[in-house]
């Protein structure tokens, strides 16, 4: 792949810029030095990638993921549908393969996270959302970004993310929907029922449930959690809360 080195609050304006002091932010700019492996191309106009489906793959260069404090990655991403139902994107390291035109030579892969994919009914209304890391990584890698979607989706950044100042960060918002961490538990107050999924920091589901319109509450020993609530109509959202 290209060589190109991202480097935690980088010196190189343009191709780096940072959310916060723990976001290290990929821009998706040709400039930027994201390889496109196949299927997708670059929209100067709106700065991002485009032109996608399912299978396209990209090499985001070289990533320095420092000493291992990166826990989460999040894509800024938009589309013209309302709903990409179960499509996700899905990020690997250090991938060695000749050929990407079948996805299938990605089954012995170990998947750095999966992040699910969101209609945002327009091209220019990009949202976040999350998906926790499997593992802790050091140093720097190669990161890969293969795309598992049922429509074209544009990406306008992909971002790494630390656990620090996590006590409620909210990643896209479902009108109506608060969630929260406290004591021994996750806080879910609704005006609609939801399907709600809970992942801790290894990525692992560790609760999956419907709940009712009004407050509800979910036991969880303390640690960080990703909360994805989904609504009636298909709208997603992710939460990264604090239980103490």
């Amino acid at each position: 792949m290209k060589a190109r080195t991202i480097t935690f609050l980088g010196l190189f304006a343009g191709l780096l810029t940072t959310a916060s002091a723990q976001d290290l932010v990929i821009k998706m700019t040709e400039e930027s030095g994201v390889e496109i492996i196949n299927d997708a191309r670059f929209d100067i106009v709106n700065k991002c990638l485009g032109n996608t489906k399912t299978g396209t793959t990209i090499c985001l260069g070289e990533i320095d993921f420092q000493d291992g404090q990166f826990t989460r990655i999040l894509v800024d991403h938009s589309s013209d549908q309302a709903s990409l139902g179960n499509s996700t994107f899905d990020f690997y390291i250090d991938l060695a393969h000749d050929d990407y035109s079948d996805l299938s030579v990605l089954e012995n892969d170990t998947k750095l996270a999966t992040v699910q994919a969101q209609g945002t009914s327009g091209w220019n209304n990009p949202k976040k959302t999350a998906g926790a890391m499997t593992s802790k990584v050091e140093g720097i890698h190669d990161l890969y970004m293969v795309f598992n979607t049922d429509a074209g989706a544009n990406i306008h950044g992909v971002y790494l993310d630390t656990d620090e100042n996590v006590t409620a960060i909210e990643e896209n918002v479902v009108d109506g929907v608060k969630v929260w961490g406290t004591a021994n538990a996750v806080c879910i107050d609704s005006a609609e029922s939801l399907t709600v999924d809970v992942y801790n920091f290894a990525g692992q589901c560790v609760a999956q449930t419907e709940v009712a319109a009004g407050l509800n509450t979910l036991s969880m020993e303390k640690g960080i959690y990703l909360v994805k609530v989904t609504d009636t109509k298909g709208n997603v959202a992710t939460y990264k809360i604090s239980v103490k």
